[in-house]
């Protein structure tokens, strides 16, 4: 199931994710109203989905527009050579 999820540059995309999930899931259970400790897991769920999904969705040209610098890209970059030597 998707959800629709509108975020700024410096906004908190798990969080808002997490929160639209429950919206989505259990609407009669606000937000708000969860258990601290459930809002934490909901919110590493959250993560680990986008961190799978929003990854294998994006494309070079994607990357490139959200980091001009290409300090990710250069992140990647080492992280292939480190492998390569184990």
């Amino acid at each position: 199931m998707e959800i629709d999820v509108a975020f700024g540059d410096f906004d908190p995309v798990v969080e808002l994710t997490a929160k639209r999930i429950q919206e989505r899931d259990a609407p009669e259970r606000p937000w708000e109203l969860l258990p601290r400790r459930t809002q934490a897991q909901r919110t590493h769920r959250a993560k680990r989905r986008l961190n799978t999904i929003a990854v294998d969705l994006m494309s070079v040209d994607m990357l490139r527009q959200s980091d001009p610098d290409s300090e990710v890209i250069s992140w990647l970059a080492s992280i292939n050579e480190l492998l390569k030597q184990a």
